[in-house]
This record gives structure tokens, sequence and C-alpha cells, in this order.
């Protein structure tokens, strides 16, 4: 599983390439190999920027700062944390689920 691949760095952290998953009935990020982004799922709907909240805050419990700063109507995202890119490669290693195919 090569996660780098949807991860870029930036000046004050890492960007995350993220598919958004809402109205799931669990939190969950896997890494979708084919499409090579996070898949978050997050229990809110996408109504009125919930689940962009949902985002946010499920994240903040790993990463440190998070923000959507590309996506925020649609569900592939950007978003930055200001963790490092190998601070974020190894919480990744320890949260993410199997790879989905």
């Amino acid at each position: 599983m090569d996660v780098q691949a949807a991860l870029s760095k930036s000046d004050t952290g890492t960007i995350l390439r993220v598919h958004a998953v809402p109205g799931s009935r669990t939190y969950e990020i896997k890494y979708d190999e084919w499409r090579k982004e996070l898949r978050i799922k997050v229990m809110a709907q996408p109504e009125k920027g919930m689940a962009n909240q949902d985002i946010v805050s499920f994240l903040s419990q790993y990463f440190s700062n998070p923000v959507i700063i590309a996506g925020s109507t649609s569900r592939s995202k950007k978003i930055r944390v200001d963790n490092s890119l190998e601070e974020t490669v190894t919480i990744l290693g320890e949260v993410i689920h199997e790879p989905e195919r």
C-alpha cells in the first residue's frame, strides 16, 4: 500500500487527497489504491456543510489543524494538515484500514 500517492508536501504541512463518503454508519479511513486517495467515511449528511465539519472534526483526532483547501462542495477534496509528510505517513499507517480494491 503506497499511501504516499495520496499525499503531497506543502509549505506548511501535508496535503491529503480525499474522497468523502458522507452518511456512513461509522467513521473510517481507507486508502483507495485505484484512485490514489484516502476514502474518509463520516456519519454526517452532506447538507449545509455538516459533512465537511464532520470530516475536519474526525481528522482532528489524528492530525494537527486539518483545513479543507479545495472541494468544499465536492466529494473529492484536498485537506491540508500541519503535520510533516513523514508524520502523516506514520499516523495513516496506524489508523488506516485495508485498501479498497
